[in-house]
């Protein structure tokens, strides 16, 4: 691995919004893993086919339920990728296929929280 991706690792594992900067890494897997991970609404910045990868989606989804938005139309009618991102912020139901959002599963889960 190049000392260049090393460091942008720990940039956007620390910042997932300076993934923005690094253009040159929007189509690597490990860079936007460590991306998502910090910040689930880089997942905008992320290649089509990562969009569309559902490990990289559901470790978005699961930081922010509201980066279902930028993922692929296959996995916003993913049922598991729909429950992990309403889980995490019922907002999120309405980037979810039209099917999935008359789920009752994804609605029993879609339960918005008293703070």
């Amino acid at each position: 691995m190049s000392s260049f991706k090393e460091n942008a690792i720990i940039v956007v594992s620390q910042d997932g919004w300076l993934l923005e900067n690094f253009e040159e890494f929007w189509d690597d897997e490990e860079v936007i893993f460590a991306a998502v991970n910090n910040a689930g609404l880089a997942l905008q910045f992320a290649s089509d086919r990562l969009r569309a990868d559902k490990g990289i989606v559901l470790v978005a989804v699961n930081n922010t339920g509201t980066a279902l938005e930028f993922a692929s139309n296959q996995l916003k009618a993913d049922k598991a990728v729909v429950l992990a991102a309403v889980k995490n912020d019922p907002y999120a139901l309405s980037d979810a296929s039209e099917e999935l959002k008359v789920d009752d599963d994804v609605l029993d889960a879609c339960e918005f929280k008293e703070d």
